[in-house]
């Protein structure tokens, strides 16, 4: 009994040292590769394995669903990083794609390891730059959409009913919230109340996809104190449902107080 456990512990200690595919050792192969991907902007990502003594690096390789071949990522070849930029190589918004990426270690490599199907029409709705600027009591909103590497490749070319944009305005002084629904790129809030200071972030929606969107980063911006100003209270936090509820949201504007968040009555 003893020699046969002895005869399997050297039998696997020999496969475990056998060379791989191409007379590489096997190496631990990465995990979670996965397309990150806001629009004109791709990320293909991955979790390491376990990394061996001396380190460990990545190459990466994607082709397009059908017939085509696997290429390699030209600026993914042998890196250290756990991300490649596939922005360029990945930008037809009907065609769909898949990627690859695998462990390189000296002689050893892992086994390639597939991302899902991929389609750059799916990728998350987002906002490359909100400004802001004052004039009294009033905010002007100026928004710039991201540009794509491929010159005949635009934002509003790319999705046909574009053009809705949530802008979140909270007042800081009891955060309180409320959504405007906006049309243009670049659009003036309601007056708000002098004294007070306010955070502005901003969203794009298609109604018609289901994209998911992201909200910019809060910018925040104080209103000088206003001759005749007080504290106005809200009727409700109503910002939540505003976000899917445009009609509920475009109706409370008309009846919203000195600083477009609605007053008590």
């Amino acid at each position: 009994m003893a020699e046969r456990l002895v005869s399997a512990l050297l039998l696997l200690l020999a496969f475990s040292c056998l060379p791989g595919h191409g007379g590489e050792r096997v190496l631990a192969a990465p995990t979670d590769v996965r397309f990150q991907a806001r629009v004109f902007h791709h990320l293909l990502r991955w979790k390491p394995g376990p990394k061996p003594a001396g380190g460990v690096l990545y190459e990466v390789q994607y082709r397009r669903v059908g017939n085509d071949s696997w290429r390699a990522a030209a600026n993914c070849t042998r890196i250290a990083l756990d991300s490649c930029d596939l922005t360029c190589e990945t930008q037809q918004p009907a065609v769909h794609y898949l990627a690859r990426v695998r462990a390189i270690a000296g002689n050893r490599s892992s086994a390639w390891i597939r991302t899902r199907r991929f389609t750059p029409s799916e990728a998350t709705l987002w906002l490359s730059k909100v400004t802001l600027s004052r004039s009294g009591n009033q905010l002007r909103v100026s928004l710039q959409l991201p540009t794509s590497c491929w010159a005949n490749l635009t934002y509003e070319g790319s999705y046909e009913a574009w053009g809705k944009y949530l802008a979140r305005v909270r007042r800081v002084s009891d955060n309180q919230e409320l959504v405007h629904v906006h049309s243009s790129l670049e659009f003036d809030l309601p007056p708000l109340l002098g004294g007070e200071q306010y955070c502005i972030s901003v969203k794009p929606r298609v109604a018609s996809l289901p994209n998911a969107a992201d909200w910019t980063e809060e910018q925040c911006i104080s209103i000088p104190p206003l001759e005749g100003s007080f504290p106005v209270p809200l009727e409700q936090d109503i910002a939540k449902n505003s976000e899917d509820q445009e009609g509920e949201a475009d109706t409370k504007d008309q009846t919203k107080g000195a600083d477009g968040l609605s007053s008590c009555k």
